[in-house]
């Protein structure tokens, strides 16, 4: 089973212009992040444009494989190895490690030995793990679900738009889990959905990194 294609058969192609401007935005963020952290030389804005350069690349590689399956190309290549679906793999890789990342930047860990033991269980989780679809979103909800709590607590101490609207880009990415969940036992339509919440919490994430900038 090809997991890359597990939208519905009528969104399958626009899926790809979903993906394709999600790469764009979290592309855009990293580089807002990158010189938000050339302005105040704060660690955390590195490793937030690290994380989403990441997941913009998660997102790029995932619209180029719905290209090559559009022409016939990536199915062949999964035949010919006879294994998983490598593209949504190195996605889940790429992901995976770019919100774990996030996490430890908003939780402020800064103990290394701490950060390198919960990426080597990310690693772990991808290389060991079956049921690939189901397990990532399900690891994907807990991640977004304790950046979600630690934003809104973020907002209830600085109680600024700009918090607020970080805090409800993380509920909606959060939200989006989910309906990729539903896919799999109830309807393919869900997977729309999913990818609505996702664009709609990274375009909220865009338009809060440019205000954050203007302000300073």
């Amino acid at each position: 089973m090809l997991i890359i294609n597990s939208g519905p058969a009528g969104f399958f192609g626009l899926d790809t212009i979903f993906e394709l401007v999600a790469a764009l935005v979290t592309f855009l963020v990293s580089i807002l992040s990158y010189r938000a952290y050339k302005f105040a030389k704060q660690k955390k804005f590195y490793h937030m444009f690290s994380a989403f350069l990441l997941i913009s690349m998660a997102f790029a590689l995932r619209a180029a494989g719905v290209f090559l399956l559009h022409l016939g190309f990536y199915e062949r290549i999964v035949s010919i190895l006879n294994t998983f679906d490598i593209i949504f793999l190195a996605q889940m890789a790429l992901m995976l490690m770019a919100y774990t990342m996030l996490l430890l930047v908003s939780m402020n860990v800064q103990n290394k030995r701490v950060a390198a033991f919960v990426m080597t269980l990310m690693t772990l989780f991808i290389v060991f793990s079956y049921q690939y679809y189901l397990k990532f979103h399900i690891m994907l909800f807990v991640l977004l679900f304790f950046l979600t709590v630690n934003y809104y607590l973020n907002f209830r101490k600085q109680k600024t738009f700009n918090s607020a609207l970080v805090f409800v880009s993380f509920y909606l990415l959060m939200l989006a889990q989910p309906f990729f969940l539903f896919t799999v036992h109830l309807s393919q339509n869900y997977y729309v959905l999913g990818q609505g919440f996702h664009l709609m919490g990274f375009l909220v994430l865009f338009f809060a990194t440019v205000r954050l900038l203007r302000v300073k």
